[in-house]
């Protein structure tokens, strides 16, 4: 199995290279490539000094300012800092991981669902054909007799002789309800006042 060192970029090469950290196959591969790219080359000496100015910037720096734990004890805290890193890390991969499974019983549901979807949509889509012994019922149903027609006539005559000859008699009810005439041994007056003699 390859190493993994061996597929970084050309950044990551020359700062492994620096701290002696490059396998000797990659390492070999590395000094091969610096010897033929003299840019390369240029570039790991800007590096180094970079490298170096910084590390003297840090060394000052503490000399002039003591730290306020050993330096044991420092090394102790970041380590289990980072520790506690990549555990947390893992827990929240292994989180997102089992949030993100599906159920097992998903999939025959899904399934099933689909197949039952499909078949009403199907099954709304398909003519509907009249059994051949009930197409000979349904024309007798939509067609009615000539007998049956002339019985129909008749009923709606007699209907509307019937509800003439009500609304007749209901008009004559209501006249004679309406004006009574004059009464007996009275002389043609009426007994109520006309509109004419109450504005008087």
């Amino acid at each position: 199995m390859p190493d993994s060192r061996e597929q970084l970029d050309i950044e990551s090469q020359m700062v492994l290279y620096i701290a002696g950290e490059l396998t000797n196959g990659a390492k070999a591969a590395f000094e091969k490539r610096l010897a033929s790219d003299p840019k390369l080359a240029d570039d790991l000496a800007k590096l180094r000094e970079a490298q170096v100015f910084c590390a003297d910037t840090m060394r000052s720096g503490d000399e002039q300012m003591r730290l306020p734990v050993s330096e044991g004890v420092a090394v102790r805290r970041v380590g289990r800092a980072m520790a506690q890193w990549q555990v947390d890390r893992a827990r929240n991969v292994t989180v997102a991981a089992k949030t993100r499974r599906i159920p097992v019983w998903a999939y025959p549901a899904a399934a099933a669902a689909v197949l039952i979807i499909g078949f009403l949509i199907w099954s709304s889509r398909q003519p509907i054909a009249l059994p051949p012994a009930g197409e000979e019922l349904a024309a007798a149903v939509s067609r009615p007799s000539v007998d049956d027609q002339n019985d129909g006539q008749e009923a709606l005559a007699d209907w509307i002789d019937n509800s003439f000859g009500n609304t007749q008699e209901a008009a004559n009810t209501e006249s004679a309800l309406s004006d009574p005439g004059p009464l007996p041994g009275s002389d043609d007056a009426s007994i109520f006042p006309m509109p004419e003699e109450t504005i008087q």
